[in-house]
């Protein structure tokens, strides 16, 4: 999967936009649709303009995301590679003490944002 089909399945399936013109495979000049305001105030973003899978500061609007949807993070660095998860455990407090809990898919990727990624990815399947 690409960095662009990774952000895309990013803004889709975890964050919960839609596409509103869908030009995305033809240099990225689509546009998105999500509701962004209390107010329930549609706002209009470009595709270009979120990219969780490079930037650092999108990678985390994802984890915010998935906070709100009752997950919580696990990321560790190995030294060579960045392993990552989601999970829903309710007992979080215990998650130190647990190498690899049940029901938990751990991502292994050269950097943090892909492994954030494609673990919520899998975690919101």
């Amino acid at each position: 999967m690409t960095e662009i089909e990774i952000d895309r399945k990013m803004a889709e399936k975890v964050m919960g936009w839609t596409v509103a013109a869908n030009v995305y495979d033809e240099g990225g000049s689509g546009l998105w649709l999500y509701n962004g305001k209390l107010s329930g105030e549609t706002v209009v973003k470009k595709f270009a303009d979120f990219k969780p899978s490079i930037n650092i500061t999108h990678t985390f609007e994802v984890v915010k995301k998935m906070r709100e949807k009752g997950f919580f993070l696990i990321l560790n660095d190995t030294g060579c590679q960045y392993r990552c998860a989601f999970s829903s455990h309710e007992n979080k407090a215990w998650e130190i003490f647990i190498n690899k809990p049940p029901n938990d898919l751990y991502v292994w990727e050269a950097t943090p944002q892909l492994a954030i990624c494609l673990a919520a990815l899998e975690a919101v399947k």
